[in-house]
This record gives C-alpha cells, structure tokens and sequence, in this order.
C-alpha cells in the first residue's frame, strides 16, 4: 500500500477550508458583529483590542476570498507534493 495524497485533492480541500474560513469572517463584517467577535476573541487572550473593523465593501470581499482560497490551493498542491516526496524517500 501507498502512502500518498492526491495534489489536486489536497489543493482543493485546503483551498476550501481556507475560503470557508474567510467567508465565516466576510458574513460576520456583513452582520456588523466582526467587531465584537475580535474585541470578545482579544479580552479572552488578555489583549488590548486596537484594532476597529470597517464597513463591508462587496469588491475587497472577492478579493479576500479569491487570494485566500487561491493561497490555500497552491498551499495544498505544495504541501502534498513535499508530503509525496519525503514519503517515496523514506520507503527506501
């Protein structure tokens, strides 16, 4: 048996989970309660929040999620080509 993990596979889940992080973060700004989940997320860390959450913008929303889905992918698609290669090295 092969331990092996598909690069397209892996590029589309973390791909995914990426975007899916953001979204959650995106539906939360939409909502206005960004700013209560970071200052509740800093009091819970002993953090002094000094960071304030702007007002949704549909355009730097797509952005987000484009560049954070497409950095997952490529993420993914490296990380399992390493995982694959150190694996066939090892099987020696």
């Amino acid at each position: 048996m092969k331990n092996s993990i598909n690069s397209i596979d892996a590029a589309l889940l973390l791909g995914m989970l990426f975007g899916v992080i953001h979204l959650s973060w995106l539906i939360l700004v939409y909502l206005k309660y960004a700013q209560v989940f970071l200052d509740f997320i800093y009091w819970a860390h002993f953090i002094k929040p000094i960071f304030e959450v702007q007002s949704f913008d549909m355009g730097r929303a797509l952005i987000l999620l484009a560049l954070t889905v497409s950095v997952g992918a490529v993420l993914g698609y490296v990380l399992s080509k390493l995982f694959n290669t150190l694996v066939e090295n090892n099987a020696d």
